[in-house]
């Protein structure tokens, strides 16, 4: 009477183990989304490496060109592989705000560019820069004069280069 007890407890035992697993089986593989299913998965970008990185998920084998989606240029395209899709640039030119990925069946999504700077690009344009001479100046004849820049700024990007034009045909 008593190998019958452990046997029962022991059927119990195994019965209660199947249940546990199986009611924490189901519940992972219901809420995987399909394979076919297109979204922009993340979006961000690397200071330190100087690079905007983005990976979705899509149809495999179809294309998905990605795009700034306030100015519509188009940054690059990628294959959709068994495991997604990735786009990598380093050194943009500009970083976007927020991008669009199209699929080649036409499905769209689109995303903020997480960790994106302040002057990331908006789409609005290049806006001129402010320049600040720091003048008057004022010298003698035939002696050197040193001008500043300092000051100068760029709302939407950095300052690439200076030039001085005093209409003499020499600077």
């Amino acid at each position: 009477m008593v190998s019958r007890g452990r046997v029962l407890i022991a059927n119990t035992f195994s019965l209660l183990v199947l249940i546990t697993l199986t009611a924490f089986t189901v519940p992972v593989f219901a809420d995987r989304p399909s394979s076919s299913s297109f979204s922009i998965d993340s979006a961000r970008w690397n200071e330190r490496r100087n690079r905007l990185e983005v990976r979705g998920s899509g149809s495999e084998g179809s294309t998905v060109e990605i795009f700034n989606a306030d100015s519509n240029s188009q940054l690059g395209s990628s294959l959709v592989g068994r495991r997604g899709w990735s786009f990598i640039t380093r050194n943009p030119v500009s970083v976007p705000c927020r991008i669009r990925a199209e699929q080649s069946d036409g499905s769209t999504d689109e995303r903020d560019v997480q960790y994106a700077p302040s002057n990331c690009d908006s789409g609005a344009g290049n806006v001129n820069p402010t320049a600040n001479a720091n003048g008057p100046y004022s010298g003698v004849v035939g002696t050197p004069v040193d001008f500043s820049s300092a000051g100068s700024t760029d709302s939407d990007g950095s300052i690439v280069s200076y030039a001085w034009d005093f209409g003499d045909g020499d600077s």
